[in-house]
């Protein structure tokens, strides 16, 4: 404590040789000693006396300081030296800013510990919030801090409690968007911006573009951001490694949904070693990275990895006493997906239920409609399921889907070359397993017995890869009901079985799974038609014996409004009702 003392008075140019009597009159001028009248003995206040045990070393560039400015440096110099994942002083620190007004720890502190800050030291929410307007308005970083601060207040109120990690999951840190920050990336202003706060920016416009899906403008934003941190000033200090983190959490995400999962995974990767490595002790960027790694495993087809990832956020998150995911929304979707890989459809409508409670997340663009499209069809609700995928977005396996739907509709040259390019392509196990299940029908659908038999066998090794058996699903069920006996004894099903680790799931439970699915490809692929993708799904939808009510409430619409939609669609097919349009529909299978 005293070796302090004597840096912090050192730096603001105080005589070294000053008596104990001079010495003792500007601490306690200062208010870092204080005096008890009764015994006349000079004590250090609480804070200031924990917070003297840790800090040992003062920059020596602190000259023209008063001892409290140079007590301020040395408690920022101290916070800013410290590992990652220490938290010792933390809350000593904090609590000290606000005699201090030394803004700049506060910088510090979010700049290395982010959301963290708020488990380390609880009283950081008030803290952040209580810096002063003109403070913020040259700061990003802190202009970030008080916005989360914010966020976790509100969550706070809302939920009544002071338990932090209670607060940390349901409150959305990762929609923070900041518009007056979106200039200072490209803009030449007098305020010359350090490297944490190019990183800070970058995220936040990357992050903005991303909400409003223009996923190309925020990959483009986060490489000119790059571009800018690799010419920072010579001598200049580079981005903290929790803000590299951040950074580069952001740009997985663009990347997932642009479908680019290899990129996604190696860029995720760098905010592992970062997790792992510094902060392996607190729930950020750990578990946002775990649920975002499986999100890519999902796309890419890395079954095992998904199931590994989120076994071990659900396990961490518990670790740091938070009862659900900060995404649980979307680990809830890796969930279901995992679940309809293996056929477990009742595992499946367990976690509908949950995602149906759950809040939203809003960069998932159309895997949900996705999923539960692929409830409807094993539910036997193709006309379901086909409305959700022709109204959403087009995403990563869009092309699968539509040449899926060509098949459907007999368009064979064009699914045969769409499929070539996935199986030629970079898409992963997982789409290449579903061009092969398409080849496969084909080759069923012609008679082809041995070719058939082949492409189903190398559509199953891609299978053990994903550890999913959906590929098989997208089979007709005449298909499945011939090929699936005809394998039973190959080995590429122990190997699908065994990919998803439990021994519950084994080859004979799969295909009997799969046997039991209800047909998941309603009309044969000799229908050739000119109908676009929604006309074709009212064609689906009235070959049944469902009402006309009952179909419109599938499609989402007032029955009104489906039998205008369907004479349009008789009208194109030059008939007059529903009866006449359905047996159309069979005339044209049987040519």
């Amino acid at each position: 404590m005293v070796d302090l003392v004597h840096a912090a008075f050192a730096a603001a140019e105080v005589a070294t040789s000053a008596t104990p009597e001079e010495l003792t009159s500007l601490l306690t001028a200062e208010g870092l000693l204080t005096a008890s009248a009764a015994d006349v003995v000079f004590t250090v206040p609480d804070l200031i006396r924990a917070l003297m045990r840790r800090v040992t070393a003062l920059d020596a560039n602190l000259a023209e300081k008063s001892p409290r400015e140079a007590l301020g440096a040395a408690v920022s110099d101290s916070i800013g030296r410290q590992r990652s994942d220490r938290r010792e002083g933390l809350t000593e620190v904090v609590e000290l800013v606000l005699e201090l007004r030394d803004w700049h720890v506060l910088e510090r502190g979010w700049a290395r510990r982010s959301v963290n800050v708020f488990i380390d030291v609880p009283s950081a929410i008030e803290t952040y919030l209580s810096v002063p307007e003109d403070v913020l308005a040259k700061n990003p970083i802190l202009t970030l801090a008080r916005s989360a601060a914010r966020r976790i207040d509100s969550t706070r109120t809302r939920l009544g409690t002071y338990i932090v990690p209670t607060l940390v999951s349901p409150t959305d840190f990762s929609s923070i968007v900041l518009p007056e920050m979106h200039v200072l990336l490209s803009a030449e202003t007098e305020h010359r911006l350090t490297a944490d706060e190019v990183t800070v920016v970058t995220m936040l416009e990357a992050r903005t573009h991303r909400l409003n899906r223009e996923n190309e403008a925020a990959l483009n934003v986060i490489e000119v951001g790059r571009e800018r941190l690799r010419h920072v000033g010579e001598g200049e200090p580079g981005p903290t490694l929790m803000l590299q983190a951040e950074l580069n959490l952001e740009h997985g995400r663009n990347l997932v949904v642009a479908g680019r999962f290899p990129e996604a995974m190696r860029v995720l990767q760098r905010v592992v070693q970062f997790a792992e490595i510094y902060a392996p002790n607190s729930p950020h960027p750990l578990l946002a990275w775990l649920v975002e790694t499986a999100l890519a495993g999902m796309g890419h087809g890395h079954g095992s990895d998904m199931d590994r990832n989120l076994e071990r956020a659900r396990e961490d998150a518990r670790r740091f006493g938070m009862a659900a995911l900060p995404d649980e929304y979307t680990a809830l979707c890796i969930e279901l997906m995992r679940s309809l890989d293996r056929l477990d459809l009742d595992a499946a409508g367990q976690i509908l239920i949950a995602l149906a409670q759950a809040k939203p997340t809003q960069f998932l663009g159309p895997i949900p409609h996705v999923l539960r499209s692929l409830c409807f069809v094993y539910e036997g609700r193709a006309s379901a399921a086909a409305k959700l995928l022709v109204e959403s977005p087009q995403s990563p396996g869009y092309s699968v889907v539509k040449a899926r739907q060509a098949f459907v509709f007999g368009q064979h040259d064009p699914l045969w070359t769409a499929t070539g390019q996935v199986l030629a392509g970079d898409e992963g196990p997982r789409l290449k397993s579903s061009a092969m299940a398409l080849r496969a029908d084909i080759l069923h659908h012609e008679g082809r017995s041995a070719e058939v038999l082949e492409a189903f066998v190398d559509m199953l090794a891609y299978c053990a890869i994903t550890a999913s058996v959906l590929a098989v699903t997208q089979l007709s069920k005449a298909a499945r009901d011939a090929l699936i006996p005809a394998s039973a004894d190959r080995s590429e099903w122990v190997a699908v079985a065994r990919s998803f680790n439990s021994a519950e799931i084994t080859s004979a439970v799969l295909q009997k799974r799969l046997l039991e699915l209800p047909e998941t490809s309603p009309v044969s692929p000799d229908f050739q038609t000119d109908l676009t993708p929604t006309e074709q799904s009212r064609l689906f939808a009235i070959d049944s014996s469902k009402s006309i009510a009952q179909i419109a409430r599938e499609f989402g619409v007032v029955p009104g409004t489906l039998k205008n939609r369907l004479s349009a669609l008789y009208r194109k097919l030059g008939v007059r009702s529903r009866a006449e349009a359905v047996a159309y529909a069979h005339r044209a299978q049987q040519r």
